[in-house]
């Protein structure tokens, strides 16, 4: 089940002013969850000052892991996905980089300690640091 306090959380802290209550509504109820989730598949609908693209060539689930806890990530985190398996539930960080890269899903994973974030847009192939 998904966590209402940790999703508002993390639209509040990174989407689009003008979306967030949009947004806000699609994940307050199950029945709108996957039109949250589709609205989450464009990138666009960050807050562009908090968006920080991680280059291709650091994309390895190595370097992302060290990136992501040089940044202050660490432990563990909260995921919105499209992967039914992973939305609305925790993982251990690196072992969550590594299962996300390999599996081709719009996803965001929710540090609440540090309160950033990854996104991967699994069709463009973009990863993207979300940190205010």
């Amino acid at each position: 089940m998904a966590d209402p306090v940790l999703e508002l959380e993390v639209l509040k802290r990174f989407v689009k002013p003008s979306k967030r209550a949009r947004c806000a509504g699609f994940a307050s109820a199950e029945r709108t969850r996957d039109r949250l989730l589709i609205e989450l598949r464009n990138p666009g609908i960050f807050d562009e000052r908090y968006v920080h693209e991680v280059a291709p060539s650091e994309r390895s689930p190595e370097r992302l892991v060290q990136m992501f806890k040089e940044s202050g990530m660490g432990g563990r985190v909260y995921v919105i996905s499209s992967n039914a398996t992973w939305d609305g539930k925790k993982f251990q960080m690196s072992w969550f980089v590594e299962e996300f890269l390999a599996r081709g899903f719009d996803t965001l994973a929710y540090c609440w300690k540090s309160k950033t974030a990854f996104y991967e847009q699994h069709h463009s192939g973009f990863t993207y640091f979300l940190a205010r």
